[in-house]
């Protein structure tokens, strides 16, 4: 039980990190973040949205390893593959995409 509030609690914090970043521009929460190399409105927008889907993900697999405790290792080696993923993913959009326009 506890083990599903803090992963709860984890993903509510990156949906609750992921606002800030897209809808307040807080691009100083990023790191590696750079003003003259990067454009801030799209390093939010990336960053943001993907950051919402990491803590939709361990919101989500919080739940189903509560309705299916048996098969808990390969939930969690599917949210650890996810999440990786996922930050992979972030890491090449903001290098690919993220930059400033010259």
């Amino acid at each position: 039980m506890a083990g599903l509030i803090i992963s709860i609690l984890v993903g509510v914090l990156g949906i609750i990190l992921s606002i800030c970043v897209k809808k307040y521009k807080m691009t100083s929460l990023i790191a590696g973040f750079n003003p003259k190399k990067h454009d801030e409105e799209k390093m939010a927008k990336i960053v943001g949205d993907n950051l919402f889907l990491v803590g939709l993900v361990i919101i989500f697999f919080a739940i189903i390893r509560v309705v299916v405790p048996e098969y808990e290792s390969i939930i969690n080696t599917a949210e650890s593959i996810s999440v990786v993923v996922l930050v992979i993913k972030i890491i090449y959009c903001t290098n690919k995409y993220g930059l400033k326009e010259n």
